[in-house]
């Protein structure tokens, strides 16, 4: 089982940037929708290309064990999943632009 404070700063996160879905787009302007909650243990998160003509087509599920912020160019907070079953890179969240 995961921490309280991992528990605590995926809340946080998620409330702070009032994320419950993230939308993409492909070069093309083709959306790539994703779902995410917090199951107590993990961020699942539900990553829809169904709508993404040149794209795999799918809906895929990966449970996330960690949530990152690192800086940008402009020096506001880049919040960013990782170590996502499935997903071969970080899932990028939102910036904190504020």
């Amino acid at each position: 089982m995961m921490g309280i404070a991992f528990f605590t700063r995926c809340l946080l996160v998620i409330t702070y940037l009032n994320i419950n879905n993230v939308r993409e787009k492909t070069t093309e302007g083709d959306p790539i929708i994703s779902d995410i909650s917090f199951n107590g243990e993990s961020l699942e998160v539900e990553r829809d290309t169904t709508r993404d003509k040149y794209g795999e087509n799918t809906i895929t599920n990966h449970h996330c064990k960690s949530i990152s912020v690192m800086k940008d160019e402009n020096n506001h907070d880049q919040y960013i999943l990782t170590e996502c079953s499935g997903f071969q890179r970080p899932y990028y969240l939102g910036t904190d632009k504020r």
